[in-house]
């Protein structure tokens, strides 16, 4: 648990695009959206090799969000998706395009890596590629787009004036990888197909074929968005969104296409505050284990679409569904579940996983939430969890970035991917950390933490500061130690138009109480009817 001291891989998909870029937005010069936007979205489910759950759901949710605005739609789902059909869907969706039109490109799925065939020519040596429904290592090599081919489908639009948005929904956006890890499965799910076919016997098949064409130079892609679920180093879980599975970032996409994205109540989607909402939803949906990896094009359109500007969605839910809690053993003598819970019979459905020989509540992604974790502490669990859920509920509809970060510096110089790593990490006792939050435009703020027990901690304001958002937008709470109980916390950062303080001294009150419900329910209460933005962390601490 973190307290105030005294006082789970990508590069980008699209290898010449580079490093990624999330902070040069601002400084693009680019042009706005006039010509018509066509979509292709793919999503597999029906894999060989490694069936998934949620693709088809990604993109159901983004047809949903884009139809409405979409001059043409067309979708590959399950064993559409070979390689041969995915061809004839592009040629006819492209052949639809003209200059100054958007392509929009997602691909919800599995893919992999090997090693390049013939001379090296990227950094790694490697070539990533999206793997279609029917592949088999040795008895389908082909039904795969390697990274090159895909660099050049997108150079051959930009010749031809057509900006192009990529998403790819799978483990490290330039592996491409994503799946089911089967040492978690039952309590975890994520998207990464490595080690789960032969590389040696893929090569061996594909020795007889042509190798890929030349990468196009880096400036032929500068009219394309690319978005990427996550980091080289890190794997993308399946994160259940309204009790289905998905992929994180696909649900940030589609619900900032809905409105959640606009840009200043304009009614404008932009692809800087998509890129933003996205960022601070994918860190939210998937608690911290990963991190979404953005190149936002300098030649590609700002402007995505333009919808009827809309208010501020509301806090409170009529209905909230039972939390589905599965018990992993033997339950004590005369069990029954918490206020608020449901037993699920399947831990692949459940949100919390009780054990009650281990004393262990693990969460929805597999991460121990608290140890030592008898009877008596599992209602606040649940609250806790329920309490967790409402607000990445509250994500989708409005959201901003919060980080931590650990203060001790590191020896030596570390890569972006090698800092997330350290960040993301369990932190052991006594480790110091700040929290982050940049860019926040609405006048009041509070902070505060949820652990793993339950336990509400009060972050900002203290008992002699107002909650107000400083004036440049940004804050830094820098106190911070971590502290036992240990397990995985929830920092939560919540901005709102009209006056927070009774939210603060409602916080204030429940400091070191297991009232996370309540806590969630503060917050409603004194921002309902305004607009609002909710910024959710995870963070992992232990013993040593």
């Amino acid at each position: 648990m973190t307290a105030p001291g005294p006082g789970p891989t990508r590069r980008g998909a699209i290898a010449t695009l580079g490093a990624a870029t999330i902070l040069p937005w601002r400084a693009m010069a680019q042009p706005a959206r006039a010509g018509a936007l066509h979509a292709l979205l793919v999503g597999i489910n029906a894999y060989r090799k490694d069936p998934l759950l949620g693709c088809v759901n990604d993109a159901r949710l983004l047809e949903a969000a884009l139809r409405p605005f979409a001059a043409s739609m067309t979708l590959l789902l399950d064993r559409q998706a070979t390689r041969a059909g995915f061809d004839r869907a592009w040629a006819e969706v492209t052949s639809r395009c003209r200059a100054g039109d958007t392509l929009w490109f997602s691909f919800s799925g599995h893919g992999s890596r090997m090693d390049e065939r013939g001379p090296c020519t990227e950094q790694d040596c490697m070539d990533d590629f999206l793997v279609f429904a029917p592949f088999h290592e040795r008895e389908a090599p082909r039904e795969m787009l390697i990274d090159n081919e895909i660099n050049v489908l997108l150079a051959d639009l930009g010749r031809r004036g057509i900006a192009v948005v990529f998403a790819a929904d799978c483990c490290h956006a330039g592996t491409l990888t994503r799946s089911v890890r089967p040492a978690a499965q039952r309590s975890r799910r994520v998207r990464t197909l490595t080690g789960s076919y032969s590389v040696s016997q893929l090569l061996n098949s594909l020795a007889a074929e042509p190798p890929p064409p030349p990468e196009p130079p880096q400036d032929a892609l500068a009219h394309v968005h690319f978005f990427a679920a996550g980091l080289e180093t890190e794997e993308v879980p399946e994160i259940i969104y309204r009790d289905r599975p998905h992929g994180a970032l696909s649900v940030a996409l589609a619900t900032g296409l809905s409105g959640a994205a606009q840009a200043d109540r304009s009614g404008e989607v932009t692809v800087p505050a998509l890129a933003a909402h996205a960022l601070a939803t994918v860190r939210a949906l998937a608690e911290a284990q990963q991190t979404p990896d953005f190149v936002l094009g300098p030649r590609a359109p700002v402007v995505l679409l333009r919808r009827a500007p809309a208010g501020p969605p509301a806090l409170r839910e009529p209905a909230e569904p039972p939390l589905r809690l599965h018990i992993d053993g033997i339950a004590p003598a005369g069990f029954a579940p918490p206020p608020g819970a449901v037993l699920a019979t399947d831990p692949a459905e459940a949100e919390l996983i009780w054990r009650p020989a281990a004393r262990e509540i693990i969460g929805p992604l597999g991460d121990l939430l608290s140890a030592e974790a008898g009877p008596p502490l599992l209602p606040a669990a649940v609250a806790r969890q329920r309490a967790v859920r409402r607000v990445q509920a509250w994500v989708t509809a409005g959201a901003i970035e919060i980080r931590v970060e650990r203060r001790d510096p590191p020896a030596g110089p570390q890569t972006r991917s090698a800092a997330q790593r350290r960040n993301n990490a369990a932190h052991p006792r006594r480790t110091p950390l700040r929290l982050m939050l940049e860019g926040v435009r609405l006048p009041n703020l509070v902070v505060f933490n949820l652990a793993g027990d339950g336990t509400v901690q009060a972050l900002y304001p203290n008992a002699s500061e107002r909650p107000v958002t400083p004036p440049d937008g940004r804050l830094v709470v820098d106190d911070i130690e971590v502290k036992p109980p240990f397990g995985a916390d929830h920092v939560i950062a919540f901005a709102a138009e009209r006056p927070l303080q009774d939210a603060a001294a409602a916080l204030a009150g429940l400091d070191g109480t297991r009232a996370p419900l309540a806590a969630v329910e503060a917050l409603a209460a004194a921002a309902e009817g305004g607009a609002w933005r909710v910024g959710l962390t995870g963070l992992f601490t232990r013993e040593a």
